[in-house]
């Protein structure tokens, strides 16, 4: 099975990214990071990491659209999958210095950067985990799981009308938070303490 379509790929970057850019800019962008992230990791045989590469992109290309950092996104994405491939990829050669297959990958390939980027994974790691546990629920949900709004939706067992509400309030409590961060301060103990709209009991008008 081609591996962009059974990681849902396109869905994932449209459903994460729809916020900051038009369809047109993000339709096929999943299938295309996932090439280029597939292409970078079979030279040192690391296919079985595709996955955490794309998710952490995915994550790094969220974060830095709340900042208000890109202003191509599919440009930014496609080389923000190359780098963390190679990134990904230097790590496992460095484990791996004897081995004579790793060494001659290096050294016939372009040297990477001595100094990686910031972990802004972790950064929105720690953001997640800063909400309250309806709203981290939700963005788990969606941006880990990779899940739509209707399983979402049917997960936490709420109507559409308050999972909009809730996702709404998910997100923009995250990036208050990242903003926070960023700027190097401690979030406020007010962010994320409301809890997400309940749903409905049954035959409720």
């Amino acid at each position: 099975m081609n591996p962009a379509h059974e990681l849902r790929a396109n869905e994932r970057v449209a459903q994460t990214l729809a916020g900051f850019a038009e369809e047109r800019e993000l339709a096929g962008l999943g299938d295309a990071a996932i090439g280029i992230i597939g292409s970078e990791l079979r030279k040192a045989g690391l296919q079985n990491q595709i996955e955490d590469v794309f998710q952490n992109v995915l994550m790094m290309a969220w974060e830095s659209c709340c900042r208000g950092a890109v202003r191509k996104i599919r440009q930014f994405f496609l080389a923000m999958s190359r780098y963390e491939a190679r990134r990904t990829m230097r790590k496992a050669i460095c484990r791996e210095r004897n081995d004579p297959k790793a060494q001659a990958w290096l050294l016939g390939e372009v040297c990477l950067p001595e100094e990686p980027e910031p972990d802004e994974r972790e950064l929105t790691l720690q953001a997640i985990h800063r909400l309250s546990a309806e709203r981290r629920r939700i963005i788990e949900l969606m941006m880990i799981q990779g899940l739509g709004d209707t399983e979402a939706m049917a997960e936490i067992g709420l109507t559409p009308a308050a999972f909009r509400t809730a996702k709404c309030r998910a997100l923009k409590d995250l990036r208050e938070i990242l903003k926070i961060q960023v700027n190097g301060r401690q979030p406020d103990a007010r962010v994320s303490t409301a809890p997400a709209p309940s749903a409905p009991a049954p035959g409720a008008a």
